[in-house]
């Protein structure tokens, strides 16, 4: 079987991951984008198939410990990967945004495939300010909820550590945030694709480096 790879993007809530993302697709268009499942509403301009796929809770009853390579409850929606879905784009090399628990049930899923490598890259804010005044400022929730996923923020930056590398997202530098999450996928995939790095090797480097886009 040929060599496959996913890269995952973790970070908290308003870190701007899914950007950055977008942001590496436009540099690199032969990235694949996994496409999650959730069942809450889509929001202003997200679309099926392309932000999520959205299906409805009794549909999530049926598919998880099935189809759902991995499931989770994320501020009372669901929310869950397709093991179809990552098998397909991961052929050519896929990117895909998730919290860290769905990163560590994936590679777990996964390790035992010697021919997927998963590797994950941690997006992380310049500051918990900065994450208020982003989430403040997409106008979507209101204070409460807004407190609690500040409140989540601080537990998920503490599991950036799992992660192969991280990198700070600053303000009004995305594209250079973008260019160098990309430069570690393009370096890390050709490795990869050389065989000149094991599986373990590559997927053992756990939080080897820390990079922010104002250097």
């Amino acid at each position: 079987m040929e060599k496959a790879c996913l890269f995952i993007v973790s970070g908290p809530s308003g870190v701007g991951k899914d950007s950055v993302v977008s942001e590496v697709q436009k540099i690199d268009a032969t990235l694949n984008r996994v496409v999650t499942c959730a069942s809450r509403k889509a929001r202003d301009g997200e679309k099926e198939g392309i932000n999520y796929y959205f299906r409805d809770a009794d549909w999530f009853k049926n598919a998880i410990g099935k189809e759902l390579i991995e499931h989770s409850i994320v501020h009372g929606n669901h929310y869950g990967i397709l093991r179809s879905e990552i098998e397909r784009k991961s052929r050519n090399g896929a990117i895909m945004v998730i919290d860290w628990q769905g990163f560590l049930k994936i590679k777990e899923a996964f390790r035992e495939d010697k021919n997927m490598l998963v590797y994950g890259a941690f997006i992380l804010p310049p500051s918990i300010e900065y994450l208020r005044r982003r989430l403040e400022s997409r106008r979507t929730d209101d204070a409460l909820t807004i407190k609690r996923r500040l409140e989540a923020a601080e537990e998920e930056i503490k599991q950036s550590t799992r992660y192969n590398v991280s990198f700070v997202n600053q303000n009004n530098r995305l594209r250079e945030t973008a260019e160098n999450v990309w430069n570690e996928i393009d370096s890390v995939r050709t490795i990869w694709k050389s065989g000149s790095s094991s599986k373990e090797e590559l997927e053992g480097a756990w939080n080897c480096q820390k990079r922010s886009a104002a250097l």
